[in-house]
């Protein structure tokens, strides 16, 4: 059986584990919406499927992240972390992108994946310095 700090330090870690999976996620996301931004209209649809499939799996692993934190709170205030989600991730915003398939959609797609990369790597970051203060904590008699 796990003491609370053991706990929290254990779950802090499967945390981290779905916010990296995530962010790599997201690259990917982000790479493929590069590559829709610069081809022609029809060549553009196969990195839209591609990126909105490594979006759809980051937010998924981002979720299970957030179901982590939240569960934490009970243990730890400092955990007091939401997970972003991008704006327009419905099959609507899809099917415009893809549909319409100009450089507005796929900028504005590309800006708010980046953010939403950038916000989870912050978290990533406080979750670091939470495990480092608690792992401090365990070894200060």
């Amino acid at each position: 059986m796990y003491g609370s700090r053991e706990y929290v330090i254990m779950r802090l870690r499967q945390a981290l584990f779905h916010l990296d999976n995530a962010i790599n996620l997201l690259k990917k996301a982000e790479n493929f919406s590069i590559l829709d931004i610069i081809l022609p209209f029809g060549l553009s649809m196969i990195p839209d499927f591609f990126e909105y499939d490594a979006y759809g799996r980051a937010m998924a692993e981002a979720h299970m992240a957030l179901m982590i934190l939240s569960e934490l709170r009970y243990y730890a205030g400092f955990v007091n972390l939401d997970i972003p989600y991008i704006d327009g991730s419905t099959p609507l915003w899809m099917l415009l992108d893809v549909g319409f398939d100009n450089i507005i959609f796929d900028l504005l797609r590309h800006m708010k994946i980046s953010e939403a990369r950038k916000k989870l790597e912050d978290i990533r970051r406080s979750i670091i310095q939470a495990l480092n203060s608690l792992s401090r904590a365990r070894l200060t008699p």
